[in-house]
This record gives structure tokens, sequence and C-alpha cells, in this order.
């Protein structure tokens, strides 16, 4: 009987051990997780400040496309007028 208790109070020893080794996994795991998302906040941060940098420099290559589009346009009315110009100058000779 004494055997059994001294086996009991060993297995019960090993135990509290055990669940103290787990319990102190558990904590670094905690904070391993606490580390991961303050870094993924930051990186989210990151993220969308980059996106927004890009959205506005697409916008602005917009801006300017259409700037230059409209700048085109108007060379191509000013050239259809030359060849006009340069028709009727060619009949009247």
């Amino acid at each position: 009987m004494s055997e059994q208790l001294n086996q009991m109070q060993n297995m019960l020893e090993q135990l509290i051990k055990m669940v103290g080794s787990n319990n102190a996994s558990i904590e670094e795991l905690r904070q391993d997780v606490t580390t991961i998302k303050l870094r993924m906040d930051s990186l989210e941060v990151k993220v969308d400040s980059g996106f927004e940098g890009l959205t506005n420099m697409v916008n602005l290559l917009g801006e300017k496309t259409d700037r230059i589009e409209a700048k085109l346009d108007a060379l191509n009315d000013r050239t259809f007028e030359h060849e006009a110009d340069i028709r009727l100058l060619k009949k009247v000779r």
C-alpha cells in the first residue's frame, strides 16, 4: 500500500510538472501570437498606406492622360485645319 501511495505521489508530481511545462509553453505561445498580431497590424498599416499611394498615383496618371488626350485632340483639329488651308492655297495657285 505504501508502494502504491509512493507511486501515486510520483505520478502526481510528474503530472504537476507536465501541467507547469504546458502552462509555460502556452504562455510562450500567447506572447508569440501577441507579437504576430502586432506585426500584422503594422504590416496592414503599411499595405494600406502603399495601396493609398498607388491609388493616388493611378488617379494622377489618369488625370495627366486626360490632359494629354485633350491636347492631342486640339492638335488633331489644328492639323485638319492646316490641311484644309493647304488644299485651299494649292487651289488658288
